[in-house]
């Protein structure tokens, strides 16, 4: 009983003020390098109402010093915000290897728990519609070879909260598009590719969903589209799998052209040649 008293002595829950991380960043342990990206999510969250209280504790040691908490406090001092944190104090150096050691709980961890269907390609397909909306920010591509939402820096960070607060505003669009998407032949766009730039031609762009679906489920289709330009990208998406390594098929290349092929479906005007030259031409965005 005497340790459990000493232990709940530890344990605290106080108002984090600006002030009050400064004290705590002032004196801390050799703690890991800040993480801007990190500090960004919580700004996010912060100034959008979106961070809560959920027991996550900053940690001290037992010489008084910050051994857990930094991105927090750095956040906090940032926004000028005060919120309620838990504090435990006292932790032996042992203590601080056992820290973030386990695998952080993803956005699809996120989505499953609310019991939400097709959680990883909702969750990924929502990423890459918010970084179309950020003019391609952080599209790269994986070593597969597929494009993907490549988070190194702070415009291209999104918390798990903000991509379900987007699922949640628009909860059965979301739903058809995946099902849809999921239908489709992946191996030169995924499910994510095609759900975040349907979902982004139809809530962003004001298209209607019929005519979106439509040059979807034709992109990722058999050579036999209605439309030429669609055959010209699925042709050059299927040079760019057969050659992996060509160097001129960057994501932004591939971004560029998609957006030619969708601006050339949609106005009706047909190219003989799909091609983009970002250098002289600039960003392309869709139409």
């Amino acid at each position: 009983m005497s340790k459990l008293k000493n232990l709940l002595e530890d344990v605290s829950v106080i108002y984090l003020t600006p002030d009050k991380a400064r004290e705590f960043l002032a004196n801390q342990r050799n703690n890991r390098r800040v993480k801007e990206a990190n500090v960004s999510k919580l700004i996010n969250d912060m100034t959008n109402n979106r961070f809560v209280y959920n027991g996550d504790p900053l940690r001290f040691d037992r010489h008084g010093r910050l051994g857990d908490g930094q991105h927090r406090c750095l956040a906090c001092i940032k926004t000028g915000l005060t919120f309620p944190v838990l504090v435990v104090r006292n932790l032996p150096d042992e203590a601080f290897l056992t820290i973030d050691i386990g695998a952080s709980r993803t956005a699809a961890d996120l989505f499953t728990f609310q019991g939400i269907p097709n959680a990883t390609t909702v969750s990924s397909s929502i990423r890459f519609y918010l970084s179309l909306c950020n003019n391609n920010s952080g599209i790269g591509e994986y070593t597969s070879g597929h494009l993907g939402v490549q988070a190194k820096n702070p415009t291209n960070s999104f918390t798990n909260v903000q991509l379900l607060d987007v699922y949640k505003e628009n909860v059965e669009l979301w739903n058809r598009i995946v099902l849809k998407v999921k239908r489709c032949d992946r191996r030169f766009l995924t499910a994510s590719n095609n759900g975040g730039i349907a979902f982004y031609l139809i809530n962003e762009k004001k298209h209607p969903e019929e005519k979106v679906m439509t040059f979807i489920t034709q992109l990722n289709g058999k050579r036999d589209s209605d439309y030429n330009v669609i055959n010209l990208m699925r042709d050059i998406l299927i040079d760019k799998m057969e050659r992996r390594n060509n160097t001129r098929y960057t994501a932004s290349y591939i971004m560029g052209l998609l957006a030619k092929t969708w601006n050339s479906y949609v106005t009706g005007r047909e190219l003989k040649a799909l091609q983009y030259n970002k250098d002289r031409e600039g960003f392309i965005s869709f139409i």
